[in-house]
Protein backbone atom coordinates (compact mmCIF):
# COMPACT_ATOMS: atom_id res chain seq x y z
CA UNK A 1 0.00 0.00 0.00
CA UNK A 2 1.60 3.39 -0.97
CA UNK A 3 2.29 5.95 1.71
CA UNK A 4 -0.39 8.28 0.41
CA UNK A 5 -2.97 5.48 0.83
CA UNK A 6 -1.94 4.73 4.40
CA UNK A 7 -4.68 5.60 6.87
CA UNK A 8 -3.64 8.44 9.22
CA UNK A 9 -4.20 6.30 12.33
CA UNK A 10 -2.01 3.38 11.23
CA UNK A 11 1.14 2.44 13.11
CA UNK A 12 3.42 3.31 10.17
CA UNK A 13 1.75 6.72 9.81
CA UNK A 14 2.15 7.47 13.51
CA UNK A 15 5.78 6.35 13.51
CA UNK A 16 6.53 8.57 10.49
CA UNK A 17 4.75 11.48 12.11
CA UNK A 18 6.64 10.92 15.35
CA UNK A 19 9.97 10.84 13.50
CA UNK A 20 9.12 14.04 11.64
CA UNK A 21 8.00 15.74 14.85
CA UNK A 22 11.17 14.64 16.62
CA UNK A 23 13.33 15.90 13.72
CA UNK A 24 11.43 19.22 13.78
CA UNK A 25 12.07 19.80 17.48
CA UNK A 26 15.68 18.62 17.33
CA UNK A 27 16.39 21.05 14.48
CA UNK A 28 14.82 23.89 16.48
CA UNK A 29 16.84 22.98 19.58
CA UNK A 30 20.08 22.91 17.56
CA UNK A 31 19.18 26.29 16.01
CA UNK A 32 18.51 27.73 19.48
CA UNK A 33 21.83 26.37 20.77
CA UNK A 34 23.69 27.92 17.84
CA UNK A 35 21.97 31.26 18.44
CA UNK A 36 22.75 31.10 22.16
CA UNK A 37 26.38 30.23 21.43
CA UNK A 38 26.78 33.29 19.21
CA UNK A 39 25.07 35.62 21.68
CA UNK A 40 26.57 34.32 24.92
CA UNK A 41 30.16 33.61 23.88
CA UNK A 42 31.40 37.24 24.21
CA UNK A 43 29.88 37.50 27.67
CA UNK A 44 31.28 34.14 28.73
CA UNK A 45 34.75 35.06 27.43
CA UNK A 46 34.62 38.29 29.46
CA UNK A 47 33.43 36.41 32.54
CA UNK A 48 36.27 33.88 32.27
CA UNK A 49 38.87 36.64 31.84
CA UNK A 50 37.48 38.48 34.88
CA UNK A 51 37.56 35.25 36.88
CA UNK A 52 41.24 34.76 35.97
CA UNK A 53 42.03 38.37 36.92
CA UNK A 54 40.19 37.95 40.22
CA UNK A 55 42.19 34.82 40.97
CA UNK A 56 45.47 36.59 40.12
CA UNK A 57 44.50 39.57 42.31
CA UNK A 58 43.63 37.26 45.20
CA UNK A 59 47.01 35.54 44.89
CA UNK A 60 48.77 38.92 44.78
CA UNK A 61 46.80 40.09 47.84
CA UNK A 62 47.86 37.00 49.81
CA UNK A 63 51.51 37.57 48.84
CA UNK A 64 51.33 41.24 49.80
CA UNK A 65 49.77 40.36 53.16
CA UNK A 66 52.62 37.91 53.82
CA UNK A 67 55.15 40.56 52.83
CA UNK A 68 53.45 43.13 55.12
CA UNK A 69 53.60 40.67 58.07
CA UNK A 70 57.29 40.04 57.36
CA UNK A 71 58.03 43.77 57.26
CA UNK A 72 56.11 44.25 60.51
CA UNK A 73 58.35 41.62 62.13
CA UNK A 74 61.44 43.44 60.79
CA UNK A 75 60.17 46.76 62.20
CA UNK A 76 59.47 45.07 65.54
CA UNK A 77 62.98 43.57 65.57
CA UNK A 78 64.59 46.90 64.64
CA UNK A 79 62.78 48.65 67.50
CA UNK A 80 63.44 46.02 70.19
CA UNK A 81 66.58 44.07 69.17
CA UNK A 82 69.77 46.20 69.16
CA UNK A 83 71.88 43.35 67.70
CA UNK A 84 69.51 42.98 64.73
CA UNK A 85 69.49 46.76 64.19
CA UNK A 86 73.31 46.82 64.24
CA UNK A 87 73.51 43.95 61.74
CA UNK A 88 71.03 45.64 59.40
CA UNK A 89 73.01 48.91 59.59
CA UNK A 90 76.24 47.02 58.84
CA UNK A 91 74.62 45.39 55.80
CA UNK A 92 73.16 48.68 54.64
CA UNK A 93 76.57 50.39 54.59
CA UNK A 94 78.51 47.29 53.44
CA UNK A 95 80.67 47.54 56.55
CA UNK A 96 83.04 44.70 57.38
CA UNK A 97 84.01 43.44 60.80
CA UNK A 98 87.67 42.96 61.52
CA UNK A 99 88.84 39.67 59.99
CA UNK A 100 85.66 39.24 57.92
CA UNK A 101 86.00 38.22 54.29
CA UNK A 102 83.46 38.96 51.53
CA UNK A 103 82.90 36.54 48.67
CA UNK A 104 81.22 37.95 45.56
CA UNK A 105 78.30 35.97 44.20
CA UNK A 106 75.88 36.51 41.36
CA UNK A 107 73.23 39.11 42.24
CA UNK A 108 70.46 36.52 41.84
CA UNK A 109 72.06 34.31 44.48
CA UNK A 110 72.81 37.05 46.99
CA UNK A 111 70.72 37.13 50.16
CA UNK A 112 69.66 40.71 50.56
CA UNK A 113 67.24 41.41 53.38
CA UNK A 114 66.84 45.03 52.30
CA UNK A 115 64.93 44.21 49.12
CA UNK A 116 61.83 42.11 49.48
CA UNK A 117 60.98 39.90 46.54
CA UNK A 118 58.13 41.18 44.45
CA UNK A 119 55.32 38.83 43.61
CA UNK A 120 54.36 38.14 40.02
CA UNK A 121 50.84 36.72 39.77
CA UNK A 122 50.64 33.45 37.90
CA UNK A 123 47.84 32.37 35.64
CA UNK A 124 45.44 30.02 37.35
CA UNK A 125 46.38 26.40 36.80
CA UNK A 126 42.75 25.38 36.29
CA UNK A 127 41.73 27.36 33.22
CA UNK A 128 38.51 26.35 31.53
CA UNK A 129 39.08 23.72 28.83
CA UNK A 130 36.53 25.40 26.58
CA UNK A 131 38.07 28.89 26.80
CA UNK A 132 39.84 28.71 23.39
CA UNK A 133 36.58 27.74 21.66
CA UNK A 134 34.64 30.47 23.45
CA UNK A 135 37.26 33.07 22.52
CA UNK A 136 37.22 31.88 18.90
CA UNK A 137 33.45 32.26 18.64
CA UNK A 138 33.53 35.57 20.52
CA UNK A 139 36.18 37.12 18.25
CA UNK A 140 35.60 35.57 14.80
CA UNK A 141 32.98 37.53 12.91
CA UNK A 142 32.94 35.01 10.05
CA UNK A 143 32.34 32.09 12.40
CA UNK A 144 29.56 33.97 14.20
CA UNK A 145 27.87 34.80 10.88
CA UNK A 146 28.19 31.17 9.74
CA UNK A 147 26.61 29.88 12.96
CA UNK A 148 23.75 32.37 12.69
CA UNK A 149 23.17 31.44 9.03
CA UNK A 150 23.15 27.76 9.96
CA UNK A 151 20.59 28.44 12.70
CA UNK A 152 18.40 30.40 10.27
CA UNK A 153 18.56 27.61 7.67
CA UNK A 154 17.62 25.03 10.31
CA UNK A 155 14.59 27.08 11.34
CA UNK A 156 13.46 27.52 7.73
CA UNK A 157 13.96 23.81 6.97
CA UNK A 158 12.10 22.86 10.14
CA UNK A 159 9.05 24.95 9.38
CA UNK A 160 9.09 24.13 5.66
CA UNK A 161 9.81 20.42 5.37
CA UNK A 162 9.66 18.93 8.85
CA UNK A 163 5.90 19.11 9.25
CA UNK A 164 3.54 16.18 9.63
CA UNK A 165 1.72 17.29 6.49
CA UNK A 166 4.91 16.74 4.48
CA UNK A 167 5.73 13.40 6.15
CA UNK A 168 4.28 11.45 3.22
CA UNK A 169 6.33 13.43 0.72
CA UNK A 170 9.51 12.89 2.76
CA UNK A 171 8.83 9.16 3.06
CA UNK A 172 8.18 8.92 -0.70
CA UNK A 173 11.42 10.79 -1.39
CA UNK A 174 13.27 8.46 0.98
CA UNK A 175 11.87 5.38 -0.77
CA UNK A 176 12.81 6.82 -4.17
CA UNK A 177 16.32 7.50 -2.90
CA UNK A 178 16.56 3.94 -1.55
CA UNK A 179 15.46 2.46 -4.86
CA UNK A 180 18.00 4.57 -6.78
CA UNK A 181 20.70 3.60 -4.28
CA UNK A 182 19.69 -0.07 -4.59
CA UNK A 183 19.94 0.07 -8.41
CA UNK A 184 23.30 1.82 -8.13
CA UNK A 185 24.62 -0.83 -5.72
CA UNK A 186 23.46 -3.69 -7.98
CA UNK A 187 25.23 -2.13 -10.98
CA UNK A 188 28.49 -1.60 -9.06
CA UNK A 189 28.57 -5.22 -7.79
Amino acid sequence: MPASDTPPNSTAGRAGGLAISLAFWMALVVAALLFATVNLSPRLATLLKLRDEHYANQMRLVALEKQARQLERVVEALEHDPAFAAEMARLEFDALRPGEEVISVDRKLALDARHAATFEAERPATRAWYLPAVELVATSRDLRNTLLLTAAVLVVVSFTWLQESTAGQIEAGGRALQSVWGRYRRRSE
